[in-house]
């Protein structure tokens, strides 16, 4: 009701009464309805592209996880294998775990595409041998389970 009551005093001539609101105010009522509707319009506008930019991210990084999951897996058969069968105590050196790590690495950058790529380049081979080693122990943990 209370509303009511605003719209008729704002908007003018009402049973043949003037409004005891000057015009000035009405358009400036106009004015700040516009612009509080184009903010609300430009918030809404960032907050669906964040959301957007958010997944994007999410699959560009899991992209490149995957990319380094198969430079592993390769890693592995090419070269793992040899290795422990070769050592004697069946175990890698440094050295070799290195040589294998740098091996993953490079899988990974023949595997991977665009915006993946770019990342996993963006990692260099540093950052890149962290997440490699969270692939290994996670395999060795899943297979100790099995």
């Amino acid at each position: 009701m209370k509303y009511l009551v605003l719209l008729v005093i704002c908007c003018g001539t009402v049973f043949g009464e003037e409004s005891v609101v000057p015009s000035w105010a009405v358009q400036g009522l106009g004015l700040f309805v516009t612009v509080l509707g184009g903010l609300v319009l430009w918030g809404l506008n960032k907050l669906i592209s964040l959301v957007f930019k958010d997944k994007a991210d999410q699959i560009k990084y899991a992209s490149a996880i995957d990319a380094l999951r198969h430079g592993v897996e390769v890693a592995q058969l090419e070269m793992v294998r040899e290795i422990k069968t070769a050592a004697a105590d069946g175990k890698l050196t440094r050295e070799e775990i290195v040589r294998v790590e740098k091996v993953a690495y490079e899988q990974a950058l023949l595997v991977a595409k665009g915006p993946a790529l770019d990342l996993l380049k963006t990692w260099g081979l540093e950052k890149a041998v962290g997440y490699i080693r969270q692939i290994v122990d996670k395999r060795k943990d899943k297979d100790n389970a099995s």
